[in-house]
């Protein structure tokens, strides 16, 4: 099942954020992993929920995500990550294969 984690960047050092991102691509590769948006056209839709750069990152599960969160070079570029944003992160795993969209009416 698929793996998704979504990273909310508050970027403080514009400069210094370049070396990470142009670092981080190919460890996400690596695992398998890509992105599916980085910083793109944002807007809320409910609540008051005060985003900044949104990043969402999908992996072909949360193994695989892990091995490239957790891992010894990762975390070295997440050095460099912490310096320059302020951020707040969060994973979630995709569907099931069983899963299905389709709802049925509550029998009263």
């Amino acid at each position: 099942m698929a793996y998704y984690a979504i990273f909310d960047t508050d970027v403080f050092d514009p400069e210094g954020y370049k070396e990470y991102q142009a670092k981080v691509g190919p460890g996400v590769a690596a695992h398998g992993g890509k992105y599916l948006s980085a910083g793109g056209d944002l807007q809320v839709i409910e609540g008051d929920w005060p985003l900044h750069r949104i990043v969402m990152l999908e992996f072909p599960d949360k193994a695989a995500f892990e091995g490239w969160y957790f891992s010894p070079d990762y975390q070295a570029l997440k050095l460099i990550r912490d310096r320059t944003v302020h951020s707040k992160a969060f994973g979630i795993g995709g569907f099931e294969a069983s899963f299905s969209a389709t709802h049925s009416a509550a029998k009263a």
